[in-house]
């Protein structure tokens, strides 16, 4: 409808209206003529049959019938033109008489029973108009007479008159129609003539104007509007044309301008490059100085750190002691602090990769909270920690970063809390196998923290209190990286807390399960339905202790104090087998407090007085006195099971299982043959190029029983290697001449110790560092400062408890009975187990290794091995053990089932001798 040309719209708006206005006219004069010509038509047939009817009645009331059929046919013959047929009925509704018989004459007789009508009708049917009029003069009609039948007479009239005159009316009404049309047409042409001429051109005049030229129509309309418009499309047109010429010198500005811009960003992205580059190798710089600094730091942090512990370990006054002491507690926090710094780095160059190992949960945490809880005791507050039992222990992650998390978590909730508690609760929150979601929540009655300041927490350098008076130190870098680590882990820490009223802090993380536990399950075999009465005043604690011991089938009962139980009734005429009673002399003097004790003592078989470190001396003096064995809390679950099953077989008079050393090898029960220089069975090389670190090392070797050999360089290193055979190597990473990757390298290479684990021992820190180091051909890795006992679990591993350092006990090569005992925690029964479970894997893991073998599959030989080396780690077959390790060592290192047959027959042949000797050793027990 909007796309119509002038044309249309004209002949539109005035046809349409013209011939709507017209039609309504013409019907309204043409019903009306058609109404008026049937009205004129039935009032010549009242005025024919109403006379006649008249004169017939008379006619009729004299019975002359001849008169009265000379009189009908008189008046058809009169009024031929119209009349059809006149008839005259009797009351019983016959014939009298008739002008004209046809075919449709039944027309004009009425309905039976409808002749006692008093007027004049009619009725229109089929083309013809009859009338039906009473025989009945109306003086003598009364009403009584209404309801009887009368004589009538009947006209029947023709409507072709009519049906002529409405063709007349409708053909005059089309005529007018017509007539409107053709003189609306006309107008609209003129119309149309008159506008159509000056709109083209003031069309012409708006092509001009589109094609940037002057309008071409400049003489005046004869239309008002029109000549307004051509004169508003002039000015418009010359408006554009000035406009066009100012649009084009801004282009022209804005074109120069623009490439003036180009230019300039194309010198910012020149500077932005350069300073890109710049930043990037700024950063590479940090990294650099970073990792230098560490070594730097580390390295007389490493002398500093074992020379003080050597020191300590002299006879000294208790002020020296106490001297070294805070320099021993000043360098672990430099060293921590280094840390923190490191991890932030790393966290903000996105460089920390979480490692995936096998760890047990549940000693991963206690060990933090023991390491702790010396400092909450210093502050004489309440730390303890509560696994709950759906909790699965054994897990696959990165242990020493969750470590990590939980020690910089309890660590602030001990620092900032100067009484009360500090609990720590591990939840499950969701298992989805193969992985788990576990929830570690720390409580503290600490200062809190208030609500505009925890968002702070969470920023870099970031403290609660930052003024220059607060009085709690640190980086504050310990929550920023946790919270990172957390998000590493698909977890996140969450704080809520309030000023004066504690802190509440919550670590979710998630782990894989893993589905080959590498730690003894914990139990306390024996120990169904014994009965414990557990005096601890403390919900949290007691709640820890108590879930432990009901998970172990332990009948437990509660008892706020030592009073409270010796008060206890109930108490008073029941017997225990164990108690626990936790160490508090806040109402009794300590001679009353060791009466109390001796009093209970006849009720309960075993009684351990539990306190933390820092009162150990008290006790143990209570002990004495009393014959109670202290428990230093808190408690560690392996441990406690280990002391309440040797209980339960003291109660029970059972044999005592010797103390035996806890791994393969103990080096404080070593002995070695010192006499010759050339016993090259414990003999390690060092490699450093620091004389204070080549130094602290052959102290700690020395000590240990090693012969050891140092070397400043590489190239030293080599050359002895050429010459000697070493049980393992200490290196150091950058030293001069040649530094300590290239040394490992050449001396896998070209030495006598192609087959000797070689250690790095480094300053560097990162996680990055250390897998390139390992990639490397280095057997594992240690960071300076050394941590003594460190030391020792790294000789242990890189040694794999072989033989060839000589432990006192006589056992057997093949199964060593001793060693099983210690790494199933000294009880016959589980050593059985693990023994039982190592024979059941033998006829499989040999089936395996001989079909590889065939194939030449080294990763099908490797994945055999692995699996049989990890059963042997939980038996004392020492031979098996070593030899599954090296072949698997040497299959990651080479890959190559060749060079490994002869070893391969080696194996083959201890897990015949395994089963043979498995045979006595079972009968013997």
């Amino acid at each position: 409808m909007y796309n119509k040309n002038l044309k249309e719209w004209v002949f539109f708006i005035t046809v349409i209206p013209t011939l709507f206005i017209s039609s309504l006219i013409a019907g309204y004069f043409t019903v009306g003529a058609i109404s008026e010509i049937q009205l004129r038509q039935i009032n010549t047939g009242k005025n024919i049959i109403e006379p006649l009817a008249i004169a017939a009645n008379s006619l009729l009331k004299q019975s002359k019938k001849n008169e009265l059929k000379a009189l009908i046919d008189h008046a058809q013959r009169k009024f031929s033109a119209e009349v059809v047929s006149i008839a005259i009925f009797s009351a019983d509704n016959r014939l009298i008489t008739t002008s004209n018989y046809h075919n449709e004459f039944a027309m004009l007789r009425s309905e039976p029973g409808q002749n006692n009508f008093e007027v004049t009708n009619y009725e229109i049917d089929n083309g013809f108009i009859v009338f039906r009029t009473p025989l009945l003069n109306e003086a003598n009609f009364d009403e009584d007479k209404r309801a009887v039948k009368i004589p009538y007479i009947s006209i029947q009239l023709t409507t072709d008159n009519i049906t002529h005159q409405k063709y007349k009316v409708y053909v005059t009404t089309i005529l007018i129609l017509i007539l409107a049309v053709v003189i609306s047409l006309g107008l609209a042409n003129f119309v149309l003539r008159r506008l159509s001429q000056p709109i083209k051109a003031l069309l012409n005049n708006i092509n001009c104007i589109e094609q940037k030229q002057p309008p071409a129509f400049t003489q005046p309309l004869h239309l008002n509007e029109l000549e307004r418009i051509r004169l508003g499309i002039g000015n418009l047109s010359s408006l554009l044309i000035k406009s066009q010429e100012e649009l084009d010198q801004n282009i022209e500005q804005a074109t120069s301008d623009l490439r003036q811009s180009i230019e300039q960003i194309e010198i910012q992205n020149v500077e932005l490059d350069i300073a890109k580059r710049k930043a990037l190798e700024a950063n590479r710089i940090k990294s650099e100085f970073l990792a230098n600094m560490s070594h730097e730091l580390r390295t007389p942090l490493n002398g500093v750190l074992g020379f003080t512990r050597q020191l300590l370990k002299t006879d000294l006054t208790a002020h020296q002691q106490d001297f070294l002491k805070t320099i021993e507690s000043s360098a672990n926090n430099l060293l921590s602090i280094i840390n923190d710094i490191l991890d932030f780095s790393k966290l903000e160059a996105g460089r920390m990769t979480l490692e995936k190992v096998p760890y047990n949960l549940r000693d991963n945490i206690e060990e933090v909270v023991t390491l702790l809880a010396p400092n909450a005791a210093e502050k004489h507050l309440d730390i303890s920690l509560n696994v709950l039992s759906d909790v699965p222990e054994n897990l696959v992650g990165d242990a020493m970063r969750i470590r990590q998390v939980i020690t910089n978590l309890v660590g602030n909730a001990i620092k900032f809390t100067e009484k009360g508690a500090v609990t720590i609760d591990v939840e499950l929150i969701k298992s989805d196998n193969p992985s788990v979601i576990i929830k570690v929540v720390v409580n503290d009655t600490g200062i809190g923290i208030t609500q505009d300041k925890i968002k702070h927490i969470f920023e870099p350098f970031g403290q609660a209190d930052s003024s220059i008076t607060r009085k709690y130190g640190g980086t504050g870098l310990g929550l920023v990286i946790s919270q990172r680590l957390a998000k590493e882990m698909d977890g996140n820490i969450s704080i809520t807390s309030k000023a004066n009223q504690g802190t509440k802090i919550e670590f979710v993380f998630k782990n894989d399960i893993n589905a080959m536990p590498i730690s003894v399950p914990i139990t306390a075999n024996g120990m169904l339905n014994k009965t414990f009465a557990l005096i601890e005043p403390v919900d949290h604690a007691y709640n820890a202790i108590h879930d432990l011991l009901i998970q172990w089938q332990i009948t437990v009962r509660r008892y706020k104090s030592l009073i409270h139980f010796i008060n206890d009734n109930e108490a008073s005429n029941q017997n225990f087998d164990f108690a626990i009673i936790r160490y508090d002399l806040s109402e009794l003097s300590f001679d009353e407090y060791c009466r109390m004790v001796n009093n209970v003592k006849s009720q309960i078989k075993t009684i351990f007085i539990s306190t933390y470190c820092s009162e150990l001396k008290m006790v143990q003096r209570l002990s004495t006195s009393t014959g109670c064995k202290p428990l230093c809390l808190p408690i560690q679950t392996r441990k406690f099971a280990e002391i309440l099953n040797n209980e339960h077989r003291s109660q029970n008079d059972l044999p005592t299982l010797p103390k035996q050393t806890i791994s393969a090898v103990n080096l404080d029960q070593v002995t070695y043959d010192k006499n010759s220089e050339n016993n090259d069975a414990n003999r390690i090389l060092i490699v450093d190029d620091n004389p204070l670190n080549l130094k602290l090392l052959f102290i700690l070797l020395q000590e240990q029983g090693y012969l050891v050999d140092t070397a400043e360089n590489g190239q030293q290193a080599l050359e002895l290697t050429r010459a000697r055979v070493y049980k393992a190597i200490l290196m150091d990473i950058q030293m001069p001449i040649m530094d300590g990757v290239s040394a490992c390298i050449n001396i896998q290479k070209d030495s006598l110790n192609q087959q000797t684990p070689i250690a790095a021992v480094t300053a560097h820190a990162s996680t990055s560092e250390k897998h390139k180091i390992m990639q490397q051909g280095f057997s594992a890795y240690v960071t300076k400062p050394i941590d003594e006992d460190e030391l020792k679990n790294l000789l242990r591993k890189l040694t794999n408890y072989s033989t060839d350092i000589k432990a006192t006990s006589n056992s057997s090569d093949i199964i060593d009975w001793q060693l099983a005992l210690s790494r199933a925690n000294n009880r016959h029964d589980l050593a059985i187990e693990m023994l039982d479970m190592l024979l059941n894997s033998i006829a499989n893991a040999s089936e395996e290794i001989q079909t590889a073998l065939f194939n030449q599959d080294a990763q099908q030989l490797l994945t055999a091995i692995h699996k049989l080396h990890g059963t042997t780690c939980y038996t004392g077959t020492p031979k098996l053990q070593n030899l599954a390790y090296d072949i698997e060592t040497r299959l990651k290192q080479d890959n190559t089932i060749e060079p490994l047959v002869e070893l391969i027959k080696q194996l083959l042949q201890a897990l015949d001798e395994v089963k043979t000797v498995s045979i006595d050793i079972k009968t013997q027990f």
